[in-house]
């Protein structure tokens, strides 16, 4: 790699993605190294989401939004503090990062019963190749308050587009997912 930048926000992304732009030079997104995240071209400078790792949990609609370098064990850690689960994740929970699994199709055990990423992503952010914004699902319905309800809404599912792609199609620096009620009983202790 020529170099390595760690933005911090969506809006740093969208500013290193018109850098890239404006200067030729190519650039690959960096999570977690689990799917073709090396340069194949010279001049490739690395996009690490090292520093994007927010998370914000609704309880009162049941959804939990994050950043790329966010992983499953994080997820279940803020989920279990309040009585709710993703409803299962992947066989590597502490190294896979849903934002980059799920532009690999990210389908795990329980994803028949509770949706895992196929159904579970109710929302997103994705700086496009030339550095706009898109946001995708009922969020960004003027109107809503900002709240994600499904990912099927406005218009066609755009979802498709990105799911599977392997960054190729934009770079995901937010997804919101639903939760579920933690059946097992008490919550999971948090130490």
């Amino acid at each position: 790699a020529a170099a390595v930048v760690l933005p911090a926000s969506t809006e740093e992304v969208q500013g290193v993605v018109k850098v890239a732009n404006r200067y030729g030079f190519p650039i690959v997104p960096f999570a977690n190294a689990q799917m073709l995240s090396s340069p194949t071209a010279p001049g490739t400078v690395l996009v690490s989401m090292r520093r994007m790792s927010n998370i914000h949990v609704d309880e009162k609609n049941m959804s939990i939004t994050i950043e790329p370098f966010v992983d499953y064990g994080m997820i279940h850690h803020e989920a279990s503090k309040r009585g709710l689960w993703l409803g299962g994740s992947g066989w590597h929970g502490a190294v896979a990062r849903p934002c980059s699994q799920c532009t690999d199709a990210g389908v795990w055990q329980s994803d028949l019963k509770y949706g895992g990423l196929t159904r579970s992503v109710i929302g997103a952010r994705i700086v496009l190749a030339d550095g706009s914004l898109l946001r995708l699902g009922s969020s960004a319905i003027g109107g809503t308050g900002d709240i994600p309800f499904t990912e099927v809404i406005p218009g066609p599912n755009l979802w498709g587009i990105f799911r599977s792609s392997c960054g190729t199609r934009g770079i995901i620096t937010e997804i919101t997912l639903k939760l579920h009620p933690w059946v097992g009983g008490h919550p999971f202790p948090e130490d």
